[in-house]
């Protein structure tokens, strides 16, 4: 056998091996959305179609799977996290309308959406209090070193690398690393956003225990229209939320609306929102769209 021949074969089987860890890291992922984070989306089956493509597209690159297994070994949960990012991303890809080709594109980006931390120390990464500004400042970095990472890969769009570049810009303008606001931020950046933020919500940490996914729904709902685009929002909800949760809707006579939620080991959803508006549609408004009346319901909160 030639030495090109044997390094071909060293090379095919380093790739199998690859593959396979990540492969058993994807159907993990997948466990834990179902069980701990409560997403049972009929899209589950596409999501999982859609990130087998995202996979076979990394393994067609060396240099991207490099940039994904070095991910992996840096930090574990890191990794774990993208892959979850990835598939919630995916789903609320499916409601806004995503074609095979953005699907994937979409999932590239989310997989791919903390590639910068690789880059940020881990004294700062998984510190257990508090951040310093010097340390934030640092931190904050990562999404702007993801993008450099891959700028002059070729093999990516430009919205892949703006997805990735863009997660962490708030919908008010208070995010970084540029500070853009509303629909100039890239709409994988909005989508990769609440997908993001959701499920770093509800993981647990050696610091802390990860949110029930009712109390995660809540701080999302809270921000929307500071944080996040409430057009994707209401996709998230719709998409995600209302296929892993039981939800009753219940119509009072002053038009405030009632929403109870099960199916989050007995956790109830307590909403308070008041006023969360955008293009001229209110949360309230796609509840009332989009729920289902249930006779026998207790309401325990309102939405007012």
């Amino acid at each position: 056998m030639s030495y090109s021949s044997q390094n071909e074969s060293k090379e095919d089987a380093r790739n199998a091996k690859i593959k396979n860890t990540m492969l058993n890291i994807m159907e993990s992922a997948f466990i834990e959305i179902e069980t701990i984070k409560k997403i049972r989306s009929d899209n589950l089956e596409v999501a999982m179609r859609v990130a087998h493509k995202v996979l076979d597209r990394l393994l067609g690159d060396i240099n991207l799977i490099n940039h994904a297994s070095d991910m992996r070994l840096f930090d574990e949960y890191t990794y774990l996290h993208s892959v979850n990012v990835m598939v919630i991303s995916i789903i609320i890809g499916i409601g806004v309308g995503f074609n095979d080709k953005e699907l994937s594109d979409l999932g590239l980006a989310a997989i791919l959406h903390d590639l910068g931390k690789t880059l940020v120390p881990l004294d700062i990464l998984n510190k257990p209090g508090k951040l310093t500004d010097e340390e934030f400042s640092v931190m904050k970095k990562h999404a702007e070193l993801g993008y450099d990472l891959l700028r002059d890969y070729e093999n990516l769009s430009y919205q892949v690398k703006l997805g990735i570049c863009e997660h962490h810009e708030k919908f008010d303008g208070t995010g970084y690393p540029y500070g853009k606001c509303g629909k100039k931020i890239s709409l994988l950046g909005r989508i990769i956003s609440v997908a993001d933020v959701y499920d770093a919500l509800t993981s647990n940490r050696i610091y802390r225990k990860g949110m029930d996914p009712s109390e995660a729904l809540d701080f999302i709902i809270k921000n929307t229209g500071i944080m996040f685009d409430a057009d994707i929002v209401e996709i998230f909800i719709k998409y995600v939320v209302l296929q892993c949760q039981t939800l009753n809707l219940i119509e009072s006579i002053n038009d405030s609306v009632g929403i109870s939620v099960e199916g989050c080991e007995g956790a109830y959803y307590e909403p308070k929102i008041k006023n969360i508006i955008e293009c001229n549609r209110t949360i309230k408004d796609h509840y009332k769209n989009i729920l289902y009346k249930q006779k026998g319901s207790s309401v325990v909160g309102e939405i007012i």
